[in-house]
């Protein structure tokens, strides 16, 4: 069985936002992202992240994961959460990765 790589999500637009949570519409890059995945890094940014995964929405199915190469409505809680933004052609998208997958 082949192990799977670390999360990847490219945020495309948040739609909702506070101190401790955030939804944002994503694309999953690398993955699959779970429920509990947690994401510490912001790809190019030293931005101190902890986002845990707690919600994954695919044409309004509640689901546990997010497989690569598919887009979702995602809610993140954690730390961190004002450091992401909605992407565009001008500012580019960014990308958060979890960084210590338990195998």
């Amino acid at each position: 069985m082949r192990e799977h790589e670390p999360a990847e999500l490219l945020i495309e637009h948040l739609t909702a936002a506070d101190p401790t949570e955030v939804t944002a519409a994503v694309r999953c890059l690398r993955g699959p992202a779970r429920l509990g995945t947690r994401f510490q890094q912001i790809d190019g940014s030293a931005a101190v992240i902890d986002l845990e995964l707690t919600r994954v929405v695919i044409y309004g199915h509640v689901v546990d994961d997010l497989e690569p190469g598919l887009t979702a409505l995602v809610t993140l809680r954690g730390t961190g959460t004002g450091h992401l933004r909605t992407g565009d052609l001008d500012s580019g998208w960014q990308v958060i990765r979890e960084t210590n997958r338990a195998h």
